[in-house]
């Protein structure tokens, strides 16, 4: 037996998203960037911010949060963002 075309997976997700700083103190450049899962970070929160997917722009290096509905599947295993 032998496997004629892959199953999808999570491994091939990504998003078109822009640039916006959201979520961060900043306005970000305003790129529109193709974002694959190993270019986000994932933020658990604390008692002061609530838990978010985050990106760092390769234009400007801002910072910028997911909407929740673009959130990749098993988002919660990405790497987690260093402060």
């Amino acid at each position: 037996m032998k496997i004629i075309k892959p199953a999808p997976s999570a491994e091939n997700w990504n998003v078109k998203v822009y640039c916006t700083g959201f979520g961060h103190d900043s306005n970000g450049c305003g790129a529109r960037l193709k974002v694959f899962r190993e270019d986000l970070k994932f933020n658990p929160g604390d008692k002061a911010e609530d838990p978010a997917v985050t990106l760092k722009c390769i234009g400007c290096g801002e910072l910028t949060n997911l909407g929740m509905e673009f959130y990749p599947p098993n988002h919660k295993r990405l790497k987690r963002l260093k402060k």
